[in-house]
C-alpha cells in the first residue's frame, strides 16, 4: 500500500534527475543500460547484459511517433511510464541538446532562478548562458506532496519563474517536447512550461 503512494512520484523524480545531470555544471556520468528504469542495487547485479537492440528499436519508433504526433506522443509515454520509454526519450532529447550546444553546457555561466507562487517549493530551476544564447532547466520535485495525480498543466497555475534580463522577452524551444514558448516580460508561467511533462529544457531561439 505504501509503495503505491510513492512509485509514480519516484519515476517522475528520476526524470528530474536525468535533466539535472545533463545540464548542471560538470560532466554527466551515464551508466550504460540506465536509459530505462533500472532497479539494480550493487555489483554484480548491475553488470547484467544491456538489451541495446530494444533501446535502438524503441528510440526509432519514438522518433517516428514524435514526427507524426508531436508532444501528444510524449504525453502518452508519460501517462504509461512503466516500460521506461519516457526516461529513454528524456535522456535522448536532453543529451541531443547538450551535444548541439556543447560550449554552452561545458563553459556557460550558471544562475539559479527563483520560483514564485503556491507550488514554488516543488520547482528547481537555473539558467546556463554564454555568448551564443541560453538554456533554462526547469524540473519538478517533492512530487509525493504536490497533491496531483498528474503533475502537469493547471496544478502549476499561478506559479512562475522570474527570469534575469538576459533571457526576458525571448523565444524558447523545449528540447524535450518541441514546444515553442514566447516569454512576455520577466515571468515564465509553469502551467505552460509543464504542459506535457513536469520537466523542461528550454533553449533560446531567434
Amino acid at each position: 500500500a505504501f509503495v503505491k503512494t510513492v512509485v509514480r512520484p519516484g519515476l517522475w523524480n528520476s526524470l528530474s534527475q536525468v535533466v539535472l545531470k545533463v545540464t548542471a555544471p560538470g560532466i554527466p556520468d551515464f551508466f550504460q543500460g540506465s536509459e530505462l528504469w533500472d532497479f539494480s542495487l550493487v555489483d554484480p547485479d548491475n553488470r547484467k547484459l544491456v538489451d541495446f537492440d530494444r533501446r535502438r528499436t524503441w528510440l526509432g519508433e519514438m522518433l517516428a511517433g514524435v514526427e507524426a504526433r508531436g508532444p501528444t506522443a510524449i504525453s502518452s509515454w508519460f501517462d504509461a511510464p512503466d516500460d521506461g520509454r519516457i526516461k529513454l526519450w528524456v535522456t535522448y532529447a536532453a543529451l541531443r541538446l547538450r551535444r548541439a550546444r556543447r560550449p554552452l553546457f561545458e563553459d556557460g555561466e550558471y544562475e539559479p532562478l527563483v520560483p514564485r507562487g503556491p507550488a514554488a517549493e516543488h520547482v528547481f530551476s537555473f539558467t546556463r548562458t554564454d555568448g551564443s544564447g541560453a538554456a533554462i532547466t526547469v524540473v519538478g520535485r517533492f512530487f509525493a506532496t504536490l497533491g496531483a495525480a498528474r503533475p502537469t498543466g493547471t496544478v502549476w497555475s499561478d506559479t512562475t519563474l522570474t527570469l534575469p534580463p538576459a533571457v526576458t522577452g525571448r523565444r524558447f524551444r523545449d528540447a524535450l517536447t518541441g514546444c515553442i514558448l514566447t516569454v512576455e516580460g520577466d515571468s515564465l508561467p509553469l502551467a505552460t512550461v509543464f504542459q506535457h511533462l513536469p520537466v523542461a529544457l528550454l533553449e533560446t531561439i531567434p
